[in-house]
């Protein structure tokens, strides 16, 4: 070995590291807590991400509005029945929160959505509820109204112009605006009558009565609850063309004069029939007056007058 490698061991110190090493392992965590507080940082994030309730619920409520067969919405404790899409269903949770496909009327009615959940049970185009509320609004129709209208008569409605038509039993009707004061003319489904009495319905409208010109939807709402016909009174209602809403002519080709003629026969032959008796004897008074008239006057001729008196 060289000398000048024998002198650096000699001098050489050693030093003691156990202090360092000391220091060093206080400073470094031990592997489980590591592991805790690894977990620690792991876990709101994971629980931020997952949301199980939130998800749930949306998922509950998207599930209902999807379904197009859905059309109320009802708390469970609350027993108040919504239109689908009103305002205030967004309050009931998803605790509560019952649907149905039909109406049940065994419920209170949301006033908020009142309208739109009868054009859903009556209305044939519900997709103008918009529409139907300015009409509403405009006539001052009143929810009762309504209710009456769709859920205890169950009449049928279409907007059709200015106004919508009403289907009830076999008739249609039309409700027109016709004032600013939110007055209506009812106008009726034109008809011919046929020889057995029942109706054959043709195109076209007319005014019901002089008075359905400008009257309120209420008084007009009452003429349709109480309608209801018969062969009696056919005669007020003969055929009128496509334009008798307007106040034309009837069109004189729509029916036959013979077969026109042939029920107007019929119908009076009916009328004498149902004739009281004691309307019938002026007539007939008046014929032997005639006849005993005549006689006189044949008698005078024969210059029998003296022999047969006649008062």
């Amino acid at each position: 070995m060289p000398k000048t490698s024998s002198r650096r061991l000699r001098n050489y110190e050693r030093q003691d590291f156990n202090a360092l090493l000391g220091e060093l392992k206080k400073d470094k965590p031990a592997e489980a807590d590591f592991q805790v507080k690894t977990e620690e940082k792991k876990q709101p994030s994971e629980t931020a991400g997952q949301k199980p309730e939130k998800q749930v619920f949306s998922l509950y409520r998207q599930r209902i509005f999807s379904n197009e067969n859905v059309k109320f919405i009802y708390s469970k404790n609350d027993r108040i029945l919504h239109e689908k899409h009103c305002q205030y269903v967004k309050e009931i949770s998803d605790e509560e929160l019952q649907y149905s496909e039909s109406y049940l009327s065994n419920m209170r009615q949301c006033p908020a959505c009142a309208a739109e959940a009868y054009l859903r049970i009556g209305a044939k185009d519900p997709e103008y509820t918009e529409r139907y509320k300015e009409i509403f609004e405009q006539c001052g129709i009143t929810l009762k109204q309504l209710r009456n209208m769709f859920l205890v008569r169950g009449m049928k409605t279409r907007i059709s112009g200015n106004g919508f038509l009403i289907s009830y039993k076999e008739d249609t009707w039309k409700i027109q605006i016709v004032s600013r004061n939110g007055h209506v003319q009812l106008l009726h489904n034109n008809y011919r009558v046929i020889q057995d009495g029942r109706r054959q319905f043709v195109r076209g409208f007319h005014v019901q009565n002089p008075n359905c010109t400008d009257v309120t939807f209420g008084y007009a709402l009452g003429l349709i609850r109480n309608y209801d016909y018969s062969p009696e009174n056919a005669e007020k209602h003969t055929l009128r063309g496509e334009d008798s809403a307007s106040g034309r002519n009837k069109n004189p080709a729509a029916v036959p004069s013979e077969e026109r003629t042939e029920e107007v026969r019929k119908l009076q032959e009916q009328r004498d029939i149902k004739e009281p008796l004691c309307q019938k004897e002026p007539a007939a008074k008046r014929r032997w007056e005639s006849v005993k008239a005549w006689f006189k006057k044949y008698l005078r001729k024969m210059r029998f007058k003296s022999i047969f008196f006649i008062p």
